[in-house]
């Protein structure tokens, strides 16, 4: 196992969680504000956004281990490039 692709791994994998987290922040807002959810700590809004999170951390998870350990097709997916510049 490359050094380079266990870098990707956990890069696609924290780009994975902050845009599942994102995704689920904006549900739950969107949601509690629908539903006329007047606490935070209404009991059915903690949950679905308990369930909502637990989602995100499966997610992440099956996207490291997808990246690091099944993608050994004939056609891998490439490594991105290292010689980027960072603007």
């Amino acid at each position: 196992m490359t050094t380079k692709l266990v870098a990707d791994a956990k890069n696609r994998a924290a780009r994975t969680f902050l845009t599942g987290l994102v995704v689920d922040l904006t549900v739950a807002v969107a949601v509690s504000v629908l539903a006329g959810i007047d606490s935070i700590n209404d009991k059915a809004a903690l949950i679905t956004f308990s369930l909502s999170l637990l989602k995100t951390l499966v997610t992440t998870a099956c996207s490291y281990v997808l990246r690091r350990y099944v993608d050994q097709s004939k056609i891998p997916t490439p490594l991105p490039p290292t010689d980027l510049k960072v603007v």
